[in-house]
């Protein structure tokens, strides 16, 4: 589904722009992507919608993901809303003592 969506993404921008996506300019990608949402582009073997919105949640899903996963590169996404995550090295900041997991009761 993607192969095919993204190939349709880059030939409808260049039938309707003459450019590459990645080349044009930010609102003039919103436009092509609008016509995707809409269903106003044909999409061999799907609806322009059903790509659209495969498109959007896994980036949506890349953005805030964990970073150890590969999306969410210095973890911009959760900056983005003030969500501090896991940090590794938090272990440091607990008083000593204060996990007891492996002494008996």
């Amino acid at each position: 589904m993607f192969i095919l969506g993204i190939r349709r993404l880059r030939e409808y921008a260049l039938e309707e722009h003459d450019e590459e996506f990645v080349k044009l300019d930010g609102d003039t990608q919103d436009e092509v992507l609008k016509a995707f949402e809409s269903g106003d582009v044909d999409v061999p073997g799907m609806r322009a919608e059903a790509f659209f919105s495969l498109l959007r949640n896994t980036t949506i899903e890349g953005v805030y993901a964990d970073p150890v996963y590969g999306g969410n590169k210095n973890m911009e996404g959760w900056k983005m809303i003030q969500y501090p995550g896991p940090r590794m090295g938090w272990m440091k900041l607990l008083p000593k003592n204060s996990l007891r997991w492996n002494q008996k009761v």
